[in-house]
């Protein structure tokens, strides 16, 4: 089952330029949302995932007139993490295709699969969507 992003008192909405110097802004807000959420334990791989989808966003989903948008929600179990971008889309079916370990890109999506316990991508002429679901493993306080 995929979990919705709904709005509720548990969730954050964050627009960030399209450019490299949103990639820390992403990470300490995310990281922050996480952790004052309850999901300290596993706040530094939900950071690595946003980090990673929001770089592949600035690299590939330009156009840097446009923001790049991260949603966050959570419950007492899941927290689930939108990243989007309005970029050009591409075709999703070669994400299927193993990376060798040591090719010069496409790491980042095999970070996020292993990070994150949920992970899909749609992508259309629309841009691209980034979803990622991780389930509270440690004893975080609410």
């Amino acid at each position: 089952m995929t979990r919705s992003i709904r709005k509720t008192k548990k969730s954050i909405s964050i627009d960030l330029p399209c450019s490299q110097a949103s990639l820390k802004k992403a990470r300490k807000r995310v990281e922050k949302f996480a952790s004052s959420h309850g999901f300290e334990d596993e706040a530094k791989d939900i950071m690595l995932s946003v980090q990673e989808a929001c770089k592949n966003a600035i690299q590939h989903g330009r156009p840097p007139d446009k923001d790049v948008h991260i949603t966050c929600a959570c419950d007492e179990d899941w927290i689930v993490v939108e990243v989007k971008n309005h970029g050009e889309g591409f075709d999703t079916s070669k994400l299927d295709r193993e990376t060798p370990v040591l090719s010069p890109g496409g790491r980042g999506i095999r970070l996020m699969k292993g990070l994150m316990d949920k992970f899909w991508i749609k992508s259309d002429k629309e841009g691209t969507l980034v979803h990622m679901e991780k389930k509270r493993t440690g004893g975080g306080k609410q």
